[in-house]
Order: structure tokens, then C-alpha cells, then sequence
């Protein structure tokens, strides 16, 4: 080789050499991704702060909102999605075959040299075991106990004159599903909004099965079989898998975690749960799981979760779908037809259920609703739209509907999502005020129309 050669292959090598430097100390570098986009992993208070309630269609009816309409609410019907928990079972056995492997060979990766993570990070992860065991599937954890009782507290201060009563049942139904961490969500719920020793000299009601006002899909073998087990449901999910966005976010996050070739999807999506879990179970603590993640790969998996739940329980479903929660709207015309007839005395109904059940109920509403349809190739067309799935069902989400009495007779009902208020122009599109003259005929329609066992093809011994 003669000298020219020489210099120019070593100064190609140093071009070379600098250019990956610099890029692996771009693409290294120290980030903390957003907590308020990890779908329906997002705890209560990261969504409640994140979400853009300034919206102009969104009235503060909280205040003196009509100079004839009492500012004081006469009844409130709230249902909840219970706190933070544990992994479901199926999920919980994928991720304790796959997580200890993982992080091994990520430690392997670490030691060879390749990915992003700090020697701390990777001693982290070297004593890594799951914080979690067979025992604590679908419970409550110790995040979502406090989740609740902040909420029990929220509501109280907010509606301080429904809550002031001596708690009954009369005066305050509380309602959950055979879930465990319904009913602990309850009993956390009413801790912050009664007390520890109202709570604790007040057993709470049982739950029972199949409840279609709370948990219809569980027993409805009609959307068993026509939504959940369709082969057509997650195919927009499974085509954005092959958009190149989606495999950029693959690349950019093996690379990052030191794999020399393309984590798996499954793979990818344990790390993606771990990350989510941990920032929900200890707020406080950064999760060493997130650290493969940049905020575009947040918001590229946040979609893809998107897009799951937009047809299995939202609008891009079947009929079915529009349909499921028409046993919670006709709870809630009865609630306020009781309470405006002087038939019930009750001030609060408070249900506590899941994310599915929260998802049908806007859906049967028209709340929330895109413009188009989520596809596997419009990602960009919906940013910052109304389908964001991570304010919608955060853990504790909820949507609540107050009664209040006017001078005139007259009635009106206002909405509250996550604790704030709520535009209803879906329901009364002609109203300007943001809440909505009683009877919303919406709603009766949807009541009137309701036959759970038609709509669910059930069978007489159901």
C-alpha cells in the first residue's frame, strides 16, 4: 500500500469512526420520555396532568355557570376504572418466561460493549427479578389503592354537599364486579371520601355475575365471537406492525438495548410493558425498562395499543359495539328519573369497573369520537385528536354526570371526564352551554332500545 493509500484509508477510518460517535452519543442520549402516553398503563395522576382541558368547547360550569340554574348539584353518577394493578394472567406469565431473559441478555449486550445502558443500570438489572408473582394477577396495587383513596377525597371536595351525609346505602350506592380490584378500588374510594371508620363499620355490597350494567362483554358470547375472537379486529394493529415507522421504532429501540439484530415484537412489547407497569406502580422511581425508549417511540406505541381497543370496544368495531353499555345508559336515565320524581333520595351512584366498560360507554354516547377512522397508515392524521387512548382509560379514569335543579323546574346535566368538565354536544348538539336540558332524548332512546339478551344472543339459563 503505498502512502497516499495509507493516509486516505486512515483518514476514512477516523471520518468513520468520529461519525458513530457522534451518532451513538446522539442516540444515547440521557432522556426521560413522557409518563402521560402509555396507552391504558397511564396512571390517573399523569393523564389528569397531562390532559388539555382548556379546550373552547369545554365550559367551567363549576362556578356560577347560569344566572338560573343552582350551582349546587343534586345527585352524581360516576363510574370509575379501578386503580393501578398487577398483570393479568396471561400477560403475567409472558412476562415472567420472558423478562429475566431479556435482561440477561441486555447485561450480555452491556458487557460486549453495544447498546446505551450505564454500568448502574445494567447492575440493575443483573439482580432484576419480576416485582411480582403468580399470587398478585389482576390485584390492586399498593399505587392503586392511593389512586382511589385521592379520588374519594377529589370528588368529596368537589361535591362537598353529596357527600355529607352519613353513609348508606340508601343515600349512596356503591356497585363493583367480581374483579378484586373493583371492589378494593371501591373500599379505597370510600375511605377518602368517608373515612377509615365509616368504611370499616360498613361491609360493602357483594358483587355478582354476569352484570351488564358493569361488565357486559364478560358474559355477551354474541361480542365473544363476533368482536374479540374476529380475525378482523386487530388487523389494523397488525398492518401498522409492518409500517415503516413502526419498524424504525423497533430498530431504534433494539439498537439501543445493544441487539445486533431486531428484537422480536413480542420481545419489544414485554420490555414496553415493564416500562409502563414500573412508572405506574413507583412514580417516583425511573424505570431502567424505559430507558429503550425515546418519546417518538412512546407515542408510535402508544397508537399501536390505539388501535386495538378502537376496534375491540370503540368505533371501529361492529353495531355490537354502539351497543354493549346500553344496561349502564339505562342506569343512568333511572338514577335521575328516581332522584327528579322524589322516588329515591339517593345523592351518588358510584360504580366501579374496567377500561372495556368505559370504552363502550363513550361509544354509545358519541363522546370522544375521530373524525376518521384509526387505520394502520394515518397515525399523523389523528395526533392530538379526540381518540387519545391514553387520557380516555388511564387507570382510574372516569366519567361522571351531574344533576342540577334550576328556579325555573327545570333540570340540567353536566359531564365530568377525569374530574373535569365535560363538552355533552354529542348529546344535545343544540345546546350551547356545555351541559345538556333534562331529558336528554339520546339517552332515552338508547334505554328504550336496550335488550341485553337479544343483543348478546344469550341463552335462558343465562
Amino acid at each position: 500500500m503505498n502512502v497516499l493509500s495509507f493516509v486516505t484509508a486512515v483518514t476514512l477510518l477516523s471520518f468513520y469512526t468520529l461519525a458513530n460517535a457522534a451518532r451513538a452519543q446522539k442516540f444515547c442520549l440521557d432522556q426521560t420520555v413522557s409518563k402521560s402516553h402509555f396507552a391504558t398503563r397511564t396512571s390517573y395522576v399523569n393523564a389528569f396532568e397531562a390532559y388539555n382541558f382548556s379546550k373552547p368547547d369545554v365550559p367551567p360550569f363549576i362556578g356560577k355557570w347560569s344566572d338560573t340554574c343552582s350551582v349546587e348539584a343534586q345527585q352524581l353518577w360516576l363510574i370509575t376504572r379501578h386503580g393501578i394493578r398487577y398483570p393479568l394472567q396471561n400477560e403475567m406469565q409472558r412476562l415472567l418466561a420472558t423478562l429475566p431473559i431479556i435482561a440477561q441478555e441486555l447485561i450480555f449486550n452491556h458487557k460486549e460493549g453495544r447498546g446505551c445502558l450505564s454500568d448502574a443500570e445494567a447492575e440493575i438489572l443483573e439482580k432484576f427479578t419480576p416485582p411480582f408473582s403468580k399470587r398478585d394477577v389482576g390485584q390492586l396495587a399498593e399505587a392503586g389503592a392511593e389512586e382511589q383513596f385521592m379520588l374519594g377525597q377529589f370528588w368529596k371536595n368537589l361535591f362537598p354537599h353529596l357527600f355529607e351525609e352519613p353513609y348508606s346505602r340508601d343515600i349512596y350506592e356503591v356497585e363493583f364486579t367480581v374483579a378484586n380490584r373493583t371492589g378494593q378500588s371501591a373500599y379505597h374510594f370510600l375511605r377518602g371520601a368517608f373515612g377509615e371508620d365509616v368504611v370499616a363499620n360498613n361491609p360493602l355490597p357483594k358483587p355478582h355475575s354476569p352484570n351488564f350494567k358493569l361488565r357486559p362483554y364478560k358474559t355477551c358470547p354474541a361480542w365473544q365471537a363476533d368482536v374479540l375472537k374476529s380475525k378482523t379486529t386487530l388487523r389494523e394493529q397488525k398492518l401498522y406492525e409492518m409500517e415503516p415507522e413502526f419498524l424504525a421504532m423497533m430498530r431504534s429501540v433494539s439498537e439501543r438495548l445493544g441487539y445486533v439484530e431486531t428484537m422480536s415484537v413480542d420481545d419489544l412489547l414485554a420490555v414496553y410493558a415493564e416500562c409502563r407497569y414500573e412508572t405506574a406502580w413507583w412514580p417516583v422511581r425511573e424505570s431502567v425498562w424505559c430507558r429503550a425508549f425515546s418519546e417518538r417511540d412512546i407515542l408510535v406505541l402508544e397508537y399501536h395499543q390505539a388501535l386495538r381497543y378502537y376496534y375491540e370496544q370503540a368505533y371501529g368495531g361492529p353495531a355490537l359495539n354502539y351497543e354493549m353499555a346500553c344496561s349502564t345508559v339505562s342506569d343512568l336515565l333511572k338514577q335521575i328519573r328516581d332522584r327528579i320524581s322524589g322516588s329515591s333520595q339517593r345523592k351518588a351512584s358510584l360504580y366501579f369497573s374496567h377500561d372495556k366498560e368505559l370504552l363502550f360507554l363513550y361509544t354509545a354516547l358519541g363522546l370522544y369520537r375521530p373524525s376518521s377512522p384509526l387505520t394502520h397508515d394515518s397515525r399523523s392524521a389523528h395526533i392530538g385528536g379526540p381518540f387519545a387512548i391514553s387520557s380516555l382509560v388511564p387507570f382510574s379514569s372516569n366519567l361522571a354526570f351531574v344533576l342540577y335543579s334550576c328556579n325555573d323546574g327545570a333540570y340540567r346535566v353536566g359531564g365530568f371526564h377525569l374530574g373535569k368538565p365535560l363538552s355533552l354536544s354529542p348529546l344535545c348538539p343544540d345546546d350551547t352551554s356545555g351541559t345538556c336540558s333534562w331529558p336528554i332524548l339520546k339517552i332515552e332512546d338508547i334505554a328504550q332500545s336496550c335488550n341485553i339478551r337479544t343483543l348478546c344472543r344469550l341463552r335462558d339459563e343465562l
